[in-house]
């Protein structure tokens, strides 16, 4: 379980958490036929001191999650099948934050010919937004958490050769998000984004290639005001995993335009970035940042814009010993936002311990503290509220795989 669910439904750990730590012990999987099957699961206590995050007069409570976990591969060379299931139940001595949780993902990757590949990723998620939190920042007074289902759809054709000087990519993107609960906060912020993207790669040494690419989306929302085009481009660098750094980072500029209202369009600064770095074989880094036009709040009229969203996050993991590892972390979330909107700021330092009984089993003790700072709309009648809250919290957990 996170210490803090960004307000956009995880949108920053769905990159930085499923980026494997090269160099460490997976857990070992089940042979099905050709393929392979790694099953896990996580029981977690935490004592929490603010489950609502409240400024005033904050509830203390207990929190217990179970995350099973499934992965399955197959692998056939020149195709490459993977599905996975993650699940998050979770229970609190409050039932205004209870929550569960379900992620499915199918994907492959396939290798036509040495210049030509192709790839494919299907999820379907059914998520929340916590109390306290996003569209509930100045709501605490609600008795669930806001719940939505999403389905995210992307397919991608590379051509040229891994190994070749240039390459050239071009993308498709679908995503589908609906709020099933809490239609006070809710309404409105339904909505379907169509985008495609191309992107050309040069490979600059063995293992770095340069990137530029541009991009188009729209984003219809079930409030038309909140209609967004979007046209950007960018550049970067991409990582293979030959090295000690592997990932990408993207850095461009968004233009969008607001077609439902008279309201000229604004530019804003983008960066899309996942990085892990294998110091040696028993200690690494991970770094991830994300900032974007945010999609899950804000207030868009004749004077104000989508907020953008900025969420960063790294982590520095070490293995002590054969049986003892650490990992500490800092999550950050910034919204920059103009009035009525509120800009808020959330920092997350974490730090967990972990101790092996056996290559199958272990056990830790993992502690948080989680802090918000928002910039209020004081002299405008039309903005809401929004708390500033600090929320500590402590426990201990059971990770078991094959």
């Amino acid at each position: 379980m996170l210490p803090h669910k960004p307000s956009t439904g995880a949108a920053l750990f769905g990159i930085f958490l499923t980026l494997p730590t090269h160099g460490f012990a997976q857990g070992a999987a089940v042979s099905l036929g050709e393929t392979e099957l790694v099953p896990s699961l996580q029981l977690t206590y935490l004592s929490s001191d603010n489950l609502l995050r409240t400024e005033e007069d904050p509830i203390e409570g207990s929190v217990v999650s179970v995350q099973p976990r499934l992965d399955w591969t197959a692998d056939r060379r020149l195709l490459t099948l993977n599905a996975s299931y993650a699940g998050d139940y979770t229970t609190t001595a409050e039932s205004a934050a209870d929550y569960t949780d379900h992620a499915v993902e199918f994907s492959a990757a396939a290798e036509f010919t040495s210049r030509n590949r192709s790839d494919f990723s299907l999820q379907f998620i059914r998520d929340h937004i916590d109390v306290g939190v996003g569209l509930l920042a100045n709501s605490n007074s609600v008795d669930e958490v806001a719940e939505f289902s999403q389905a995210n759809l992307e397919l991608g054709h590379t051509f040229g050769a891994a190994n070749a000087k240039g390459n050239v990519r071009g993308t498709f993107k679908v995503q589908s998000r609906n709020y099933s609960n809490l239609p006070t906060f809710t309404t409105g912020y339904d909505y379907n984004l169509i985008e495609g993207a191309g992107e050309f790669s040069y490979r600059a040494s063995a293992d770095t290639r340069l990137l530029v690419g541009i991009r188009a989306a729209q984003i219809d929302f079930s409030s038309d005001a909140r209609d967004r085009d979007e046209v950007g481009v960018y550049t970067g660098l991409q990582f293979s995993a030959t090295g000690k750094l592997r990932g990408a980072i993207r850095l461009g500029a968004t233009q969008a335009s607001y077609p439902s209202i008279n309201r000229d369009p604004s530019t804003d600064l983008t960066i899309t970035g996942a990085l892990d770095y294998l110091i040696s074989d028993i200690s690494n880094i991970k770094l991830a940042v994300r900032r974007e036009v945010d999609n899950a709040q804000g207030v868009v009229s004749d004077l104000s814009t989508s907020p953008v969203e900025t969420t960063l996050g790294a982590s520095w993991s070490r293995q002590w010993t054969s049986r003892i590892s650490s990992k500490v972390g800092i999550e950050a979330e910034y919204i920059d936002a103009s009035c009525p909107n509120v800009s808020m700021q959330t920092t997350t330092p974490s730090l967990e311990l972990s101790y092996a009984f056996r290559r199958w089993i272990s056990a830790g003790a993992q502690a948080a503290i989680e802090t918000r700072g928002a910039d209020n709309c004081i002299d405008d009648p039309n903005s809401n509220f929004v708390e500033d809250y600090e929320r500590q919290s402590v426990g201990v957990f059971i990770r078991a795989t094959l």
